[in-house]
């Protein structure tokens, strides 16, 4: 990818200075001057308002974009005046092939659909839940370990307990905090084996259900 983008940066430089190199032997000083700045306004304007709010409050990545930007225009009316019709070709392949634009395409991911949560206490009744090995003794409010620490088994075995300590405490406060830590084993779940978390939320997949045949490879 290094080659690539440097082999990118030369082709572009050439070009660019080709096409303002042309600009400047056929078009007026003022209106060279003119275009330059006016694109670098505009361009500035545009990273101004895209870029994150760390790198708006530095000067130097916006006046870069609006450099770049007043350069850019200028070269390629330049190449427009050199070429003709071509020029919008080679500019069109320079442009596609930019490798920001492909690292951009190749991290980006479609959204998305939300997945139903089952970190929340379920409409059914409880006595739809199954029917658990656990002792009344181990439905006591303690804190959980970090889903992170725990292998697949105990994982799953940690999220079906945390439906029971959840139907034995009722209070909002008890309540928040057991929907927060099934919130994170729901997480750690999906980040083990987001393919398995997805086969067992589309078989319906209950508050008080058993995940382990789906995440735990076999």
């Amino acid at each position: 990818m290094d080659r690539y983008r440097d082999g990118w940066v030369l082709v572009a430089a050439v070009t660019a200075t080709v096409g303002a190199w042309t600009a400047l032997q056929t078009w007026p000083l003022v209106a060279v001057i003119g275009t330059f700045v006016t694109a670098a306004f505009v361009g500035s304007s545009i990273a101004g308002s895209t870029l994150p709010e760390w790198r708006r409050k530095r000067l130097g990545p916006v006046a870069a974009a609006g450099a770049l930007a007043g350069i850019a225009v200028v070269a390629g009316a330049g190449l427009i005046d050199l070429l003709g019709a071509p020029a919008l070709l080679v500019l069109g392949v320079l442009a596609a092939a930019c490798p920001r634009l492909w690292v951009a395409l190749r991290s980006w991911r479609p959204p998305q659909q939300p997945r139903p949560s089952l970190a929340a206490r379920p409409p059914e009744p409880p006595e739809t839940a199954p029917a658990t090995p656990y002792k009344k003794s181990e439905l006591t409010l303690e804190v959980p370990p970090e889903p992170w620490l725990l292998d697949d088994h105990a994982l799953c075995s940690a999220w079906r307990r945390s439906y029971l300590v959840l139907e034995r405490h009722h209070s909002p406060e008890t309540h928040l905090r057991v929907v927060q830590q099934r919130q994170l084993y729901l997480d750690e779940l999906e980040r083990r084996n987001p393919q398995g978390l997805a086969a067992w939320l589309a078989s319906g997949a209950r508050a008080a259900g058993d995940p382990t045949r789906f995440i735990v490879p076999r």
